[in-house]
């Protein structure tokens, strides 16, 4: 009987503490999917400028860290010559910012920024996916429908 509520008592310990490390290891889970990320706009930009400069010197001096504030910067004060850029610069921001994630992911502090670049980053992707002569983006296939516009109501 002694050994039955020993084993018991630690079959309890024993649960407890292994459901303890299980939920410490979810709230950690949770806290960093819960990173609110932000556009870099509004004098964001500025901060994330100054904060890579700080933290990230050796890369600030390379020239893919260049290309990140250019665009951004455009993309912030000069919206007409931003989506006038080409393909090449394009194709050199997306490098320059995959380069740089790979170099901030390996900084636990720098999960933020690099969440925020990321966000910006895929806003400035879907501006330069749009079709601003008829307003649509390349990934949408718009079918035109000729039925008269009644049909299309029900009635």
């Amino acid at each position: 009987m002694k050994v039955k509520v020993n084993l018991i008592i630690f079959a309890v310990v024993f649960g407890s503490v292994f459901s303890s490390v299980a939920v410490a290891k979810d709230k950690k889970i949770k806290e960093a999917a819960k990173i609110n990320a932000v556009e870099l706009v509004k004098g964001q930009e500025k901060n994330f400028v100054t904060y890579v400069q700080d933290k990230f010197q050796p890369f600030s001096l390379q020239s893919e860290w260049k290309i990140i504030v250019e665009i951004v910067t455009l993309y912030n004060e000069s919206p007409s010559k931003f989506l006038n850029l080409n393909k090449q610069s394009q194709q050199e921001f997306d490098v320059a910012v995959a380069r740089f994630t790979e170099e901030a992911t390996k900084n636990p502090e720098a999960i933020q920024w690099v969440a925020n670049l990321e966000k910006t980053t895929k806003s400035i992707h879907f501006l330069w996916s749009v079709n601003w002569d008829n307003l649509a983006t390349e990934e949408s296939k718009q079918e035109e429908i000729n039925e008269p516009i009644g049909v299309l109501n029900g009635f």
